[in-house]
């Protein structure tokens, strides 16, 4: 049995336009306590407007930010109480592991400061580096320290505006899984802002995903995976074919077809090949149209490209999209 969560932040009807261009279009939605949820979109979606409204940077031309159950409308960004954690972990190169914590309560605690920071600095394991800059930490280091930042004023929600941006693959997916541990291991809220479907969908609860200033589908990863509304939701979160049967139009991912040699659904001919390390995909051409299949790698040893081939497709995980599935 699931408990019952709380709504710590609520979006309602939030509106904002530059240049006589929507960067939100009414915008409403709820964010419980305790989820990790992604704001996810291509660039220029309107995803980064919304950090900058809900953090308080730019304010809304219509709407309401409820966060906690107060109104942030006209509450400055300072005294939100929101932890933020920038593109790359944005640490002040000129300021030590201490300093850049400190920067972060200057203004709001005066009294034990050094007790908080000592706290922040107990809880991220960074005791012994207090006094080394920026440039003298690892990826790892400077991730614990953004962490540190955020969380010392005690906030119910953290702001993550693509952290992980230009950083090496292999290091990035250590960083994830140490970030978001640290997230749940506090009972925190967060929201990240990203690009990434893959990024989005390994760790979040909710992804909320957007498009020219609108929210296309809020939802599970695997929902909005599986069950797309829309076709641009379908194409966003992975290969995605889209096949006619009994004048409707179907929506399968890739992994939901096969090769056969004998029979099958479709008839058509391979064109690419392509080698993906624990699969592989291919193309196959039929009727003026294109299917994409993911098979396991064995499958090399009995296909090439040209060939004339069959797909099965399992029509069970199969949907039809809505009314709205050319947007």
């Amino acid at each position: 049995m699931k408990l019952m969560k709380n709504t710590i932040l609520e979006l309602k009807n939030l509106n904002k336009q530059f240049d006589n261009k929507k960067v939100a279009d009414n915008i409403s939605l709820k964010i419980e306590t305790g989820d990790i949820c992604a704001f996810l979109g291509a660039s220029g979606c309107g995803k980064s407007t919304l950090f900058k409204m809900i953090s308080g940077f730019v304010e809304p031309d219509s709407g309401d930010i409820i966060y906690d159950n107060e109104l942030l409308n006209n509450v400055s960004a300072e005294k939100r109480n929101i932890g933020m954690v920038f593109q790359s972990f944005a640490l002040f190169p000129h300021m030590s592991v201490y300093e850049n914590i400190e920067f972060a309560v200057k203004r709001n605690i005066k009294k034990n400061r050094d007790e908080y920071i000592k706290e922040a600095i107990k809880e991220l394991s960074l005791e012994g580096l207090e006094k080394k800059y920026p440039n003298e930490l690892s990826g790892g280091e400077s991730a614990r320290v953004a962490i540190a930042r955020a969380i010392i004023i005690k906030p119910k929600l953290i702001l993550l505006d693509e952290p992980f941006s230009g950083i090496d693959t292999n290091v990035k997916i250590k960083l994830q899984t140490y970030i978001y541990s640290v997230i749940k291991k506090f009972s925190l809220t967060a929201i990240l802002i990203t690009h990434s479907q893959q990024e989005a969908m390994s760790v979040c609860d909710k992804i909320a995903l957007f498009k020219d200033g609108g929210l296309l589908q809020f939802d599970t990863p695997r929902n909005l995976y599986e069950k797309p509304n829309t076709k641009y939701a379908a194409n966003f979160m992975g290969v995605a074919n889209f096949i006619y049967k009994d004048n409707q139009e179907y929506f399968i991912r890739a992994e939901h077809s096969q090769i056969s040699l004998l029979y099958g659904d479709i008839k058509g001919i391979i064109s690419t090949i392509l080698y993906l390390g624990d699969k592989i995909e291919i193309n196959i051409n039929y009727d003026n149209s294109n299917i994409v299949i993911y098979e396991r790698i064995e499958k090399l040893k009995e296909i090439n490209i040209n060939d004339e081939v069959y797909v099965k497709i399992d029509w069970t995980k199969a949907i039809i999209l809505g009314n709205n599935n050319n947007h």
